[in-house]
């Protein structure tokens, strides 16, 4: 039996790296105003993770990824592999010489963000952001350095059709 709707559910699944900062945070502060000594050093160092853990888990929150869109994407050791429902591209991030998002008017969603790897030699692969296992490609970005992270948000808020560009490689 449940005892949460499943929208609720779905919320605190969302915010969940935030509520186990907080939890982690209030712990560690607890037992810091508590205790003396060699445990009130560990509770400080508890309440430091813990406010870690709230920013970055804030920071997952904003790019936290609804899955339902088509395909699937596979990053293993800098190769990126799109299985798309009309085929599927694999590519190794060496061969990257820009990246892009597209959005269109649905927007601020997910189903309307497209990323859009340029490859040298090759058409460019364009990847719904709501594929299956698409937020490994925020995490996947920090294999380039220089990436403009403002116009990822930018991107992430938008209501228009535009492409942002993410990164682009040096010559």
């Amino acid at each position: 039996m449940n005892f949460i709707r499943p929208e609720a559910r779905a919320l605190l699944w969302q915010w969940r790296d935030v509520l186990i900062g907080l939890a982690v945070f209030a712990l560690g502060l607890w037992v810091f105003l508590r205790s003396f000594g060699v445990l009130a050093w560990l509770g400080a160092a508890a309440a430091i993770v813990g406010v870690l853990l709230v920013l970055t888990g804030a920071i997952r929150v904003r790019f936290r990824v609804p899955h339902g869109g088509p395909g699937v994407v596979e990053i293993i050791e800098r190769r990126m592999t799109y299985f798309g429902p009309e085929g599927g591209r694999s590519f190794s991030f060496d061969e990257v010489k820009k990246i892009e998002i597209e959005t269109t008017e649905g927007g601020p969603s997910f189903d309307d963000l497209f990323w859009i790897f340029h490859l040298e030699g090759n058409p460019p692969v364009r990847i719904p952001a709501s594929a299956a296992e698409g937020e490994e490609i925020i995490d996947a970005l920090s294999a380039f350095s220089g990436v403009n992270s403002k116009n990822v948000v930018d991107a992430c808020l938008t209501t228009t059709r535009e492409r942002f560009l993410v990164w682009e490689k040096g010559d």
